[in-house]
This record gives structure tokens, C-alpha cells and sequence, in this order.
């Protein structure tokens, strides 16, 4: 009986892996149907294993190149990631199975393999480009359900954006968030090739106890992307508030030295930490006054967390050259 048992339940943890999988190799006009119902899907992928000669002068749109040829092809594979849905195709189907086959080896989670290949492909009268472009897409959601944070936290919200095409991303501008209470170490400057993922924050750090929208727009050369966020600040420090108001932070923006005054003699801890939310700098101290060396650290923005039993306040300062 218990033999029976472990087998049931090894059957069955089995039969869960190989739901989580899918391999197919299917005829172009299947093909052609897949990547249909994967337009809007950001985790989807065209992959042409051919020589770059090949693949430049004509290829399927969107389609990335991997080189089956390369002396680094398996580490090529090694780094894409292996949760999202390929297509893959070569010019007769050859490279492409052989591709396919070391694919389900390194366990990627769902391969389709072009049979016939491109060759095929195009018999099929289906449309090939020798045209490049990048399409940006989001990876998680756009939508951000609204949630309360309390005052003198900070919210972390992780957002990741992809290029679904085959040329290089380039970022054109972002919502600004100055004079918000949201903040963000997105990087305009960044550069995106194709089946690339880039993840940023967006830092919500709420004043007071009321709704806060934001509208994040992404305008690139691959085209633009929306974010909804909503959050809404909570007070959970009603003891001591009166207390925390009269706390002076200053100069702001520094420079050098930051100086921090208490209304009265108080036992209290202080934290300042990055854009990102990682601690740079902790200490406790006893008195009214407090000065904090500031040029030690980076120009950009930082948080100060000043806290004990009866407060909490968290204030953004810059540190500038």
C-alpha cells in the first residue's frame, strides 16, 4: 500500500511538471497562428537561428538572431530566460530542431519548432522583412491595485518592461515625478536590445493621510507604455505627532553637513537611506541637535528616518555637488 502510495505521488508530481511545460513542433500556418494570439503577450518571442547573413537580408518581424553556428550558442541559450515562450525557426528546419532539442534539455518552459523552417514558411505564402525595429512592452501589470502605506514607510513598487522585438530600445521620456510624493531610479539613459528586460521602482513615500494617483507614462522609439498606481497614506503614529512636526532637517538640498533639531532632549535613532531603500547610514542619539557628515555620500536623493517609541518621520533630502 505505502509502495503504491509513493507512486501515485511521484505519477503525479510528473504529470504537474509536464503540465508546466510545453514543446511542440508545428507546421508554418500553426506557427503563424501562435504568434497571432501572442501580440499582446510581452513573454513571447521569435527566435532565427540562421547566420546573421541569413537572417538580415529577410526574417520573420520581430524576430531576434542567435547564431546556431556561434562557438558561445548554449551560453547564448544559457541567457535568455527560460520562463518565457519561443518560436524558433532556421532555413529548412535543421538548426532549428537541433535548437529545439537543446532547449527542452536546459528545461525552458514552452518551445514551438517551425517545421520546414523559413523555406516553409514562405511556400506558405506568409510574410517575411529585412526591417528592424524595437517594441516596448510591460512585463507586469499596469494596473496597480490600490493599496495604504503608513506615513514614515516607504512602498517599493517593482516594475519591468520589456523589448519584444529586434532593435534597439531607446527611451524618449518619463512622467516626472517631481513635487509627488512617489519617486523612481528609472533610467532614461537605458538601452534595451531585443528580448531584454529592464526592472526599475518606483518609491512611494506618503506625507499625509490622503489618495495619491500617479499616471507613470514610457515614451521610446518602440512606443509607449502607461502605469496606474494608487496609493494612499495611513497615520499610525497619532502619539507624538505634534512632537515630529517640530523636527527641523536642514539645509535642503545639502551640500556637506545636514543638521537635524529636536524640540527637546529625546533618546531617538536615526536612518538615512538611498533612492533604492538600502540603509547607508544608522545611529542613535540623545539631545536636540545632530550633524551629519553628508559629503561622504553620492549626489541624489536620500531619505531620513528619525524614530522611536512615541514618533516616526521619514523626510527626502537631496545631496547635491
Amino acid at each position: 500500500m505505502k509502495k503504491l502510495l509513493l507512486l501515485l505521488f511521484l505519477f503525479s508530481n510528473t504529470m504537474l511538471f509536464a503540465q508546466d511545460t510545453i514543446y511542440k513542433t508545428l507546421l508554418p500556418l500553426q506557427c503563424d497562428s501562435v504568434i497571432q494570439a501572442n501580440q499582446s503577450n510581452p513573454n513571447f518571442l521569435i527566435m532565427d537561428v540562421r547566420r546573421p547573413s541569413e537572417y538580415i537580408p529577410q526574417h520573420l518581424e520581430g524576430a531576434i538572431n542567435r547564431n546556431y553556428y556561434d562557438f558561445d550558442f548554449d551560453e547564448q541559450l544559457d541567457s535568455l530566460d527560460h520562463k518565457k515562450t519561443y518560436l524558433i525557426y532556421c532555413h529548412s528546419g535543421s538548426r532549428s530542431g537541433k535548437t529545439f532539442t537543446k532547449m527542452i534539455n536546459k528545461k525552458f518552459r514552452e518551445v514551438y519548432n517551425m517545421q520546414g523552417g523559413i523555406t516553409a514558411w514562405k511556400y506558405a505564402s506568409l510574410p517575411v522583412t529585412d526591417t528592424f525595429a524595437p517594441k516596448l512592452m510591460l512585463a507586469s501589470d499596469n494596473i496597480l491595485e490600490e493599496k495604504t502605506i503608513d506615513i514614515g514607510t516607504i512602498d517599493t513598487i517593482n516594475i519591468t518592461v520589456t523589448n519584444r522585438a529586434n532593435d534597439t530600445l531607446k527611451y524618449i521620456s518619463s512622467t516626472s515625478l517631481d513635487g509627488t510624493e512617489y519617486s523612481t531610479d528609472f533610467d532614461i539613459a537605458h538601452t534595451q536590445l531585443g528580448a531584454e528586460d529592464y526592472s526599475f521602482n518606483i518609491f512611494y513615500q506618503p506625507e499625509d493621510e490622503s489618495t495619491d494617483s500617479l499616471t507613470f507614462i514610457l515614451k521610446s522609439n518602440g512606443g509607449n507604455i502607461k502605469i496606474l498606481i494608487s496609493r494612499k497614506g495611513r497615520n499610525t503614529t497619532k502619539t507624538g505627532d505634534t512632537f515630529a512636526k517640530n523636527i527641523k532637517i536642514y539645509p535642503n538640498p545639502v551640500v556637506s553637513l545636514l543638521k537635524i533639531e529636536l524640540p527637546n532632549n529625546t533618546f531617538s535613532k536615526i536612518q538615512i537611506l538611498d533612492i533604492s531603500g538600502k540603509k547607508v547610514y544608522s545611529s542613535y542619539f540623545t539631545g536636540q541637535n545632530k550633524n551629519i557628515d553628508m559629503s561622504r555620500f553620492e549626489n541624489g536623493f536620500y531619505y531620513v528616518k528619525i524614530f522611536n517609541s512615541q514618533f516616526s518621520i521619514t523626510k527626502k533630502i537631496i545631496v547635491s555637488p
